[in-house]
This record gives structure tokens, sequence and C-alpha cells, in this order.
């Protein structure tokens, strides 16, 4: 059976093929879809992204920086680390219950976030664990499509209540193709995040282009070395970075 992942940037996250299932994902009601989204891989299975991102911001110079995301995925949570250019390195924890603790990130290594790459880009560390598909999850919205694809939409709120992500989730695969993340009392997105392009590996589907915009900027992630596998089969000793 063929694993998807969508890697938010590695984002990776798996979702079971339609004939897995007992009832089609595109026919499930709003609690079954979304726990499937939710839900951890069938398999326990790790991924890698290396490549480099580039940031173009209205009035500013260029960005260019190497970027690197590992996963692992296992029954009880997802741990996954992101690294930016050569000194930020963050580590992210996602269990997979829908509540404000789901979520936790922590600086491994680098500035804090304000004045960090990371955030200067537009990327969120805990985007690559899909972290808003945990937030409360408000009535589905009429479907709509992406790139062709058939979409089921979804609004989710933040815990804090300061802002909202709108997803549009592969009616067939149940992951996110595209989100926009709203502040509350706003209109307008003022991040969109967009999966630009899929890569083979073996039986895993990975995330190698990934667009990241908002007004005045854009960020392109691409990743030209990825790998996965399944943990039974090994995992690689390096992983995750060693951080001091």
């Amino acid at each position: 059976m063929k694993i998807f992942f969508a890697a938010l940037s590695a984002l990776l996250f798996t979702a079971l093929s339609a004939s897995a299932e007992e009832t089609p994902l595109s026919k499930m009601s709003q609690d079954e879809f979304l726990k499937a989204a939710r839900r951890p891989p069938v398999r326990e299975s790790w991924a890698s992204m290396e490549g480099t991102l580039t940031h173009k911001r209205r009035g500013s110079e260029d960005i260019e920086a190497k970027i690197r995301m590992a996963l692992l995925f296992t029954p009880m949570r997802t741990v996954a680390q992101l690294a930016v250019a050569d000194g930020e390195i963050y580590n992210v924890g996602q269990t997979y219950d829908a509540s404000p603790d789901s979520t936790v990130v922590s600086l491994a290594k680098g500035p804090a976030s304000g004045s960090s790459l990371a955030s200067k880009i537009g990327l969120r560390p805990q985007d690559i664990t899909l972290a808003f598909l945990f937030w409360k999850a408000n009535p589905e919205l009429p479907r709509d499509s992406f790139k062709g694809q058939d979409c089921r939409l979804f609004v989710f709120d933040s815990p804090d209540a300061s802002e909202s992500a709108k997803a549009f989730l592969s009616a067939n695969y149940c992951f996110p193709l595209k989100v926009e993340w709203t502040k509350s009392g706003e209109a307008k997105p003022y991040r969109t995040m967009e999966i630009d392009s899929f890569k083979k590996e073996k039986d895993f589907w990975l995330v190698d282009s990934l667009l990241l915009y908002g007004p005045g900027w854009k960020t392109k992630l691409d990743f030209s070395k990825t790998k996965a596998g399944l943990s039974k089969d090994g995992i690689p000793e390096n992983l995750f970075f060693e951080s001091k």
C-alpha cells in the first residue's frame, strides 16, 4: 500500500489511499474526515528533506539559505526538526489529539523567534507537523478545488483566537494542498502556503517544492535531497541534528 506524505515543507503528513477505508474519504462525515487527517501513519516511518529556500520581499534584498527538515512518525506523536541556514534549529513535538497542548515547539539553537530567519521568511517550525489541523474546527464549508484537485474546506481557529487557518484538504488523500492564515477581525490572509510539487521515493510521495507568501513577500522551498522509509527497516542515526 502506498503512503502519501504531504510535507508542508516537509510538512510531511500521511494519509492512506481511499481503498483502505471502509468509507471513501471524500464521503466521510466532517468528524470522520478530520480524524483521518489528524491520525498518525498506519506504519511507523521517517522522512528527511534538504534543499534551499529563496525569499523575496519588496524593498529588501533577496535571501537564499539552506534548509533541512526531518520527521519521525510514531503511534503516539510526530517528532520533527527544522534547521534553517547554519545556526537555527527547532524541535517540534505533535500529538494527535485536537487540543491547545498538542503542539510543542522548542528552540534548540539560534536567536529568539522575533529575530530569527524562519520568522523573516514566513515559516513557522510547527508548519512541518501541520499544527493548524489540531486547532478548533468550524463547520465544514462548501467544497472547492485547488489545481484541479477536489478539496474539502475547513477553517480552524487558533487556541488563543488570534487567527484562523482555512485549509484546502484533498478529498481523496486527506492532506492539505493550500492553507490561508487570517488574523482575527481581518478579511484577507496575511500568510498562505501552497504545495507546489511532489516527488516519488520508492512507495512514498514527498513534497519537494513548497510556496509561502503574503502581501509584498514570497518564499519558495526547494528540496533537492529527499529520503523516507519505514522505521522497521532502520532509522538513520543522523536523522536529527545534535544540538548543544
